[in-house]
């Protein structure tokens, strides 16, 4: 199933093992499609590959085939997504909502687009509402509404929102170190600089739970600019204490 698919190559790249992630959507993209499913998976694995062209010839194969796949609209969202066809985007997360209307990633999707269009007033209130609906997955929607609070420059909200999510933060598909990125970043706009370095140090610990993923977590704190207050005197010595020294090469974050 194609949902197995976006499943298991994410966590291979959370893992840090992006040779077999490659590996194994190349298979994938070399499959000869003969039911919907088929063409859903394949056009699923070109999208991975950045091969958006075929992935929408794909997806509009699954959709004369099988007219209400609803995971086919999320595909095409996130496929118009990247486009930066924001409004396209919208309209196909809407039509997986109304064949299925429980598909949390169209909602995500969804609300990419409130954050690609800085409309972080409605996404804020949106990923409230989510979380209400969707307690099962509250954290990661409490996760987005606090990053909407951030870059609405209200981080003591933002700050409270994040103190409501669980430790160890549930928040697939992402690592869990987003959740202490973010906390530290609210801290550290706010000027808690002390507090903001003991989050990063609670973050240090379990991200050495996740395989491949210190590498990413290491990365962020010296390339994400909200915490660039920590990488300077008085703060810096202990930062290195907590993550290393500043790696020559910049890691980006986990993930295809």
């Amino acid at each position: 199933m194609p949902k197995e698919l976006v499943k298991k190559v994410t966590a291979l790249y959370r893992e840090g093992r992006q040779e077999e992630a490659q590996e194994l959507l190349q298979e994938v993209a070399r499959i000869d499609p003969e039911t919907s499913q088929d063409f859903l998976k394949r056009g699923t694995a070109c999208s991975f590959l950045g091969r958006r062209e075929e992935a929408m010839a794909d997806f509009d194969r699954v959709i004369e085939l099988e007219p209400d796949n609803a995971e086919v609209h999320v595909r095409r969202g996130n496929v118009l997504f990247c486009f930066k066809k924001y409004r396209e985007a919208v309209a196909e997360c809407d039509e997986a909502i109304r064949l299925a209307p429980d598909n949390q990633e169209a909602y995500a999707t969804r609300g990419n687009v409130f954050m690609a269009l800085d409309e972080y007033e409605e996404a804020a209130t949106y990923y409230e509402k989510l979380a209400e609906r969707f307690p099962d997955n509250k954290d990661f929607w409490e996760l987005n509404r606090g990053a909407a609070l951030s870059l609405l420059e209200r981080y003591q909200e933002a700050l409270a929102v994040f103190d409501t999510i669980g430790i160890p933060p549930c928040i697939e598909p992402f690592p869990s170190y987003s959740y202490y990125l973010s906390r530290a970043g609210a801290l550290t706009r706010l000027e808690r600089y002390d507090e903001a370095l003991d989050t990063l140090a609670q973050g240090m610990e379990e991200t050495k739970k996740e395989e491949g993923c210190i590498p990413c977590f290491v990365g962020n704190c010296w390339r994400i600019p909200y915490l660039d207050s920590l990488r300077k005197p008085p703060y810096r010595q202990r930062l290195e204490a907590i993550i290393g020294p500043k790696p020559k090469i910049q890691i980006s974050p986990c993930g295809p």
